[in-house]
């Protein structure tokens, strides 16, 4: 999973979305990372990678999403967000949500223009 889609959804899983939330969010991250320097780690592909630092550093905030397999298994996490009521639309299944973040063909369309944020996000 790329870093970008990541950083997407991190907030969304770590409950943090007022900005209080999102400070401590964060700070856990700072502190985790300086920690690191006196106190290294191994990346671990199951238990410690990019998806459950977040999980971990999440519990900085009391609306945090209990551990799932899920979580370990990280392409699950939209599903699990979803299912949280965390990627809310309204009226849509999970496949139709997934459908309209899907958004190769507007980007590849928009090209390199000054707008392309918008464009990207204007229903097909």
């Amino acid at each position: 999973m790329a870093l970008e889609a990541v950083a997407a959804w991190a907030p969304l899983m770590a409950g943090v979305l007022d900005p209080e939330g999102r400070r401590a969010f964060f700070l856990e991250y700072v502190r985790q990372i300086n920690a690191l320097k006196d106190h290294p780690e191994f990346y671990n592909s199951l238990t410690t990678n990019c998806t459950t630092n977040i999980w971990t550093n999440s519990h900085v905030n009391p609306g945090h999403l209990p551990l799932s397999w899920k979580i370990l298994a990280s392409g699950h996490v939209p599903e699990y967000l979803f299912e949280n009521g965390r990627l809310e639309d309204p009226g849509l299944t999970f496949a139709d949500v997934q459908r309209r973040a899907h958004i190769n063909a507007r980007a590849k369309a928009a090209g390199i223009v000054p707008d392309f944020s918008q464009r990207i996000r204007k229903p097909e």
